[in-house]
C-alpha cells in the first residue's frame, strides 16, 4: 500500500506560502513536495515551489513547475505572469514577452502585467512597444516610481530626450532612490547641453552609491569638456580608482592633466595606454599631444609618425606631426603635410535652385540658424569667444535651405575630388572615399568674437560657409578682421611657435574645404554686425 502523507493540500499549501514568505525556501519546497505527491497538476503548489525555486536561483527548474502550472489552468493570469519573470530572469526575453502578452490578454489594463510587457520589449530593443507599454501601465499606476524609471529608459531609446527627462524626475519625485536611474538621468540632460543640471544627476548617483563609477566617469567628461580641468582630474581620479582597467578613464584623465600641467603624469599614462594598446593609432595621437604641451617635439613626432605608421592618413597624427615639425624648425617637412595652395579648395557660388539669387539663400540660411533651437552659448565649447553655436542642423526636418545647401556641399566636395586628386606620395591623398557622411554645425560670432585654433580628428575634409559677414572683414588692413586662418598649431598646446600662416578673406557664397588635420581659427573682428559661419565635416562611410 503506498504511503500518503498526512494533512490535505488545503491544510499544507498555506503553511508553504508562510515559510516562503518568511524567506525558508527549503522548508516551503518541502511542503510543496508533500502536496505534489499526492495533488501533481495543482496549480497554486506549482507555481509557488517554482517561485521558491527562482529564489534559490533554479531558474530552469522553476520554469518546468510554472509551465506545469499554466497548463493545469492556462486561465490563470498570475502563472503567465510569473512565468515571464523567470523567463526575463533566466535571459529568455522573447518567451517571457509571450507570457506577459498572455497574462495582459486574460487580464487586460492590468499595469503589473504592462509594465513587465514594457520591461521585456526593453531588453528586446523593441523601443515603440516598450513606450506604450510603460506608458500604459504609468497612466493605471501613477505612483509606481519603478515603473517611471523604466519609462525615461524606453524615452531615453527612442530619443524622446524630454520625455525621458519628465520620466526620470517624476520617479525621484515619487522617491525612487537609485543611482542607475541618477545617471540615465544625468546622461541624457548631458545629451540636452543642459550640464548644470547632469552634473546634478551624476552627483546624486554617486551620493546613493559612492562606488558607482560610471557616475564619476561622466562628471569628469563633462569637467573635461568645460575645461574644469583640476575637477575632472578629482573625478577621474576616483573612477580609475574604482575601475583600473578603464582606458576611456584613463585618457580622459591623461587630458584633464595636460589641462592643469601635470604633463609627466600625462605623458605616463598616455605611453602606459600605447602599452596596452599598441595597435591604437588614437593612443599614439594623445602620447604625440601630450609630448607636445610638455615641449618634447622630438617625442611628439615620434609618436605621431607611430600612429601614422598604423594608419597613414589620421588626422589628429598628421596635425601634430605637422606642429611638431614646426616645432623642431623642419618648416619643409611641415609645410609638405600643410600644403595650403595645394589642398586648401574655394568654390564661389551663385543662387542656388529654388532661390532668386546667392544673397536669398544667404538671408533664408541666416535665418534659419538665428531661429534654430539649439542655438546658444556652450561651455562645451571652449575654443569659441563671444559666440553662440548650433548642435547638428542636418538632423530632423529639412528645409528647403538646408537641402539646397546639402546640394552645394557635395558640388563642392566633387569640386575638391577633382581639383586635388589621389596622389600615392602624400598621406593624406593616398585615397579618396567613395561615400561619405556630412555632419553641419553653425557659429554666430558677436564683436570681439573668433574661434581658436583647433582641428576635426572625427573629419577626412572640413569645411566653411558665410552666409553673414560684418563689414569689418572687408577693411584694408593688416588685422584681417573676421579672416579664416590656417597653420597654427592646436590652442591648448599653448604653442610659442610662429610657423607660416595662410590666411583667407571671407565673401558671401563663397565655400572653403579643407584636410581635417589643418590647424586653423577666426581672426576677431570689431563691429557692432554679426559674423555667420556654417561649418561642416566630411566624413569617409564605411
Amino acid at each position: 500500500m503506498v504511503k500518503r502523507p498526512k494533512g490535505t493540500a488545503e491544510d499544507l499549501f498555506p503553511k508553504a506560502v508562510g515559510l516562503f514568505q518568511a524567506g525558508k525556501l527549503a522548508a516551503a519546497e518541502k511542503i510543496c513536495r508533500k502536496i505534489l505527491a499526492r495533488h501533481p497538476d495543482h496549480g497554486d503548489t506549482l507555481n509557488l515551489f517554482a517561485m521558491a525555486r527562482a529564489h534559490g536561483g533554479n531558474f530552469e527548474s522553476a520554469v518546468n513547475y510554472l509551465q506545469r502550472a499554466v497548463k493545469s489552468n492556462p486561465l490563470n493570469p498570475a502563472y503567465h505572469s510569473n512565468l515571464g519573470e523567470i523567463l526575463g530572469a533566466s535571459g529568455n526575453f522573447e518567451a517571457a514577452k509571450s507570457a506577459f502578452t498572455q497574462a495582459l490578454a486574460l487580464q487586460p489594463d492590468h499595469a503589473g502585467h504592462l509594465a513587465n510587457l514594457g520591461t521585456a520589449n526593453l531588453h528586446l530593443g523593441i523601443w515603440p512597444e516598450a513606450v506604450a507599454a510603460l506608458q500604459s501601465a504609468a497612466s493605471l499606476d501613477p505612483n509606481n516610481a519603478t515603473v517611471f524609471a523604466r519609462l525615461g529608459v524606453a524615452m531615453q531609446e527612442s530619443r524622446q530626450l524630454q520625455a525621458a527627462v519628465d520620466a526620470y524626475q517624476t520617479a525621484g519625485r515619487l522617491g525612487l532612490q537609485d543611482p542607475q536611474t541618477c545617471y540615465n538621468l544625468g546622461t541624457v540632460l548631458a545629451r540636452l547641453d543642459d550640464l548644470d543640471a547632469a552634473i546634478g544627476a551624476f552627483r546624486q548617483a554617486v551620493q546613493l552609491d559612492t562606488s558607482y563609477q560610471p557616475a564619476y566617469r561622466s562628471l569628469g567628461n563633462i569637467y573635461l569638456k568645460r575645461a574644469d580641468y583640476a575637477d575632472a582630474v578629482e573625478m577621474l581620479e576616483q573612477a580609475i580608482a574604482l575601475q583600473p582597467g578603464d582606458m576611456e578613464v584613463l585618457q580622459d584623465l591623461g587630458s584633464s592633466l595636460i589641462g592643469v600641467e601635470n604633463y609627466e603624469k600625462a605623458i605616463s599614462i598616455y605611453q602606459q595606454l600605447v602599452n596596452l594598446k599598441p595597435d591604437s593609432v588614437s593612443q599614439r595621437a594623445d602620447l604625440a599631444f601630450a609630448n607636445l604641451c610638455a615641449g618634447n617635439p622630438e617625442a611628439a613626432l615620434q609618436a605621431s609618425s607611430g600612429g601614422l605608421d598604423l594608419k597613414a592618413n589620421d588626422t589628429s597624427c598628421l596635425a601634430f606631426k605637422a606642429t611638431a615639425l614646426n616645432h623642431l624648425e623642419r618648416r619643409e617637412e611641415a609645410g609638405y603635410l600643410l600644403d595650403f595652395e595645394r589642398l586648401i579648395y574655394q568654390k564661389q557660388f551663385t543662387a542656388p535652385v529654388g532661390f532668386a539669387s546667392i544673397e536669398a539663400f544667404n538671408e533664408a540660411l541666416f535665418a534659419h540658424v538665428k531661429n534654430h533651437t539649439s542655438l546658444k552659448d556652450s561651455k562645451l565649447n571652449r575654443g569659441l569667444v563671444a559666440g553662440q553655436g548650433t548642435q547638428e542642423l542636418f538632423v530632423g526636418e529639412i528645409t528647403p535651405v538646408l537641402k539646397a545647401f546639402q546640394t552645394m556641399i557635395n558640388a563642392a566636395i566633387e569640386g575638391y575630388k577633382q581639383a586635388v586628386p589621389v596622389d600615392a606620395s602624400h598621406p593624406f591623398l593616398l585615397s579618396q572615399p567613395s561615400a561619405v557622411h556630412v555632419t553641419c554645425w553653425a557659429t554666430l560670432f558677436q564683436s570681439s568674437g573668433f574661434m581658436d585654433t583647433h582641428f576635426h580628428p572625427p573629419g577626412w575634409l572640413s569645411g566653411v560657409y558665410y552666409p553673414q559677414l560684418p563689414d569689418a572683414v572687408d577693411k584694408r588692413s593688416d588685422a584681417h578682421q573676421g579672416w579664416i586662418e590656417f597653420g597654427r598649431a592646436y590652442y591648448r598646446i599653448a604653442s610659442t611657435d610662429t610657423p607660416p600662416v595662410h590666411l583667407i578673406k571671407p565673401s558671401p557664397g563663397l565655400m572653403v574645404l579643407f584636410p581635417s588635420y589643418f590647424g586653423h581659427r577666426t581672426i576677431p573682428f570689431e563691429s557692432s554686425q554679426e559674423r555667420m559661419s556654417v561649418a561642416f565635416d566630411i566624413l569617409p562611410r564605411g
